[in-house]
């Protein structure tokens, strides 16, 4: 995945949902190599993703809801479910450019 930052990110996933992204393809009637995709392009938008969250923000009438949160509520449920910092800093993106994290242990001992 490219993320922020132009940087590729690696993302764990589970053998169910590896299976349903790898025959989703065939299922649609385009040739993007995207998995997620619009209407008007072959690759779906941080803009287009913002406007379906906000859609969904307002359906369940959550008052605040931004992307930030999200991301926030992801690591901060990796930590409390005793997941490795530093696992957990390269899959929020906090990494160097040598791929290391930049997230040290003893800083928070």
């Amino acid at each position: 995945m490219h993320g922020k930052g132009d940087k590729d990110k690696e993302l764990s996933i589970n053998v169910e949902l590896r299976a349903a992204i790898q025959a989703y393809p065939q299922k649609r009637d385009d040739s993007s190599p995207y998995v997620f995709v619009s209407q008007r392009s072959a690759k779906l938008s941080v803009r287009a993703m913002q406007h379906m969250i906000g859609k969904y923000r307002n359906r369940t009438r959550i008052k605040n809801l931004p992307c930030h949160v999200l991301r926030h509520t992801f690591g901060h449920d990796l930590v409390v479910a005793g997941n490795d910092l530093q696992k957990v800093a390269m899959l929020m993106g906090h990494y160097k450019e040598d791929g290391t994290s930049n997230i040290i242990d003893d800083h928070w001992t």
